[in-house]
């Protein structure tokens, strides 16, 4: 039986040929020429003798390879070959996929095909993830490393952190139906809970005086550009996503019936529905939807840049902080804590009452997918119901800003 001086008198001393000795229970050491020790097993498995080296003293203590030697000597009782046994868990660590790649394959297999706005998604992950965790395991990172990640960007963007939660939460769950890993270490995790993150603006509409006051701004003179202006008005009028606007061309609008076509991809839920977004065009809006057009940078966008390419997100989304420091300065009350996107609340709070016996009929205005059995058979586009709310819905906006004539103009004392 070998012991641990025994195998330090023989480490590095050359000799002639290879010498070979037993230690116990099938583990035995090979000695090379140079002095070089390596630790390996004899077995038999299916009627057949094999070896497997296991590895090099000192690396490889003589104590560990006993137990490793007891380890694979349990498989072989299992009716299971070590060497096999072996070459797999090499294979799983080799092949144990970053989080980079994890991410990069989620994304060209889910989430480009099927979100219109994946740019900004990869752009979000990337910048957020790449320096810390991109070249690192994606199966040995943690809850509680995600959990430090998350904290860090929630402290200098909070809603950042909750979006980048529901990001990494669908690239774990690919991963585990491609079998690429085995856990989902922020499946348990939610943003209101442990990264503490509150979206204030959930439940958040514009008010009647709300809606007067953002009128009054849009209308005072060089204090927003006309396009501006007409894309707040349209924008309210519809309840459309921004992005539906920044994505429309001269070609979906069709005057003639007065039909707005929006193509499977370029809305929200066309990735999965594979449908177009039709809404009517009421005869009220065309003077601003022709407008709009003369106004574009671009013939073919509804909204777009100099150089032609339709505006993304950062071209309204500091729109209402501006709206508001204006309001402030010239001495009216402020729209606090709004977005964009509050124009499409309001828009559906104030249809609600023209469209309680059709709910169905709201839902397909703002261009969501018809819940359950409904989404099933129901194809049609209801655009003549639609269009009678979109006419009550302009008609109310106008009695709204009549009253401008005396609210709007008092300044705070």
């Amino acid at each position: 039986m070998l012991t641990d001086f025994a195998l330090k008198k023989q480490l590095n001393k050359k000799r002639i040929g290879i010498v070979r000795e037993k230690d116990r229970d099938g583990l035995y050491i090979r000695v090379s020429p140079k002095g070089k020790i390596v630790f390996y097993i004899r077995y038999r498995y299916a009627g057949k003798a094999k070896d497997m080296d296991l590895g090099s003293y000192p690396l490889m203590s003589l104590k560990n390879a006993r137990i490793t030697n007891e380890s694979y000597r349990a498989l072989i009782e299992q009716g299971r070959d070590p060497k096999i046994e072996k070459q797999l868990a090499q294979q799983n660590i080799s092949d144990d996929i970053s989080f980079g790649e994890l991410f990069e394959l989620w994304y060209e297999k889910e989430c480009k095909p099927t979100i219109k706005r994946h740019e900004r998604i990869y752009k979000q992950i990337v910048f957020n993830t790449n320096k810390s965790c991109a070249k690192l395991p994606a199966s040995k990172l943690t809850t509680h490393f995600w959990l430090d990640l998350l904290e860090n960007i929630r402290n200098r963007a909070p809603a950042v952190s909750g979006k980048l939660l529901g990001h990494i939460k669908k690239i774990y769950a690919f991963g585990i139906r491609r079998r690429l890993v085995h856990d989902n270490p922020v499946q348990s995790l939610n943003a209101k809970r442990d990264l503490l993150v509150v979206n204030n603006n959930n439940n958040r509409f514009l008010t009647d005086e709300e809606i007067r006051s953002l009128f009054t701004y849009i209308s005072a003179k060089n204090s927003f550009s006309t396009r501006n202006s007409l894309v707040i008005h349209f924008a309210l009028i519809y309840g459309c996503r921004m992005g539906e606007m920044s994505l429309t061309k001269r070609e979906h609008f069709d005057f003639d019936n007065l039909i707005w076509t929006l193509p499977p991809e370029c809305h929200k839920t066309g990735g999965k529905t594979k449908k177009p977004l039709v809404r009517p065009i009421i005869e009220c809006s065309v003077p601003m939807i022709k407008e709009l057009f003369a106004l574009s940078d671009n013939n073919e966008y509804l909204l777009s840049n100099q150089s032609g390419v339709p505006y993304t997100g950062t071209f309204w989304t500091r729109w209402p902080a501006f709206i508001d420091t204006w309001l402030k300065k010239n001495g009216y009350d402020e729209i606090s804590q709004w977005g964009i996107h509050t124009l499409r609340k309001t828009m559906r709070t104030n249809i609600s009452p023209l469209t309680l016996k059709m709910p169905h009929v709201a839902e397909k205005m703002l261009g969501h997918k018809l819940q359950g059995v409904w989404s099933v058979y129901d194809h049609y586009d209801y655009l003549d119901e639609q269009r009678e709310v979109y006419t009550a819905w302009w008609n109310k906006l106008e009695r709204i800003l009549a009253n401008t004539e005396n609210v709007v103009g008092i300044k705070k004392a």
